[in-house]
């Protein structure tokens, strides 16, 4: 028996504009973070956070104990 499902939310896999559309809605939850980290004005938590890079949903932190 074969199953076929129709995706109903999201951007279709394998679309140019979905790299884009996940880097931003990354960007914003990345964003926020590190504003609320300014607020509250933690530096040393902020500073473990400067080696932390991001490309699309892959991350590499170097030397951050709190990963």
């Amino acid at each position: 028996m074969i199953y076929n499902y129709k995706q109903v939310t999201g951007i279709p896999m394998g679309s140019s504009y979905a790299p884009l559309v996940a880097d931003l809605f990354l960007f914003g939850y990345e964003s926020e973070f590190i504003k609320n980290l300014s607020k509250s004005n933690d530096l040393d938590l902020i500073e473990k956070f400067n080696n932390t890079y991001r490309y699309l949903d892959d991350l590499c932190s170097l030397d951050n104990t709190l990963f």
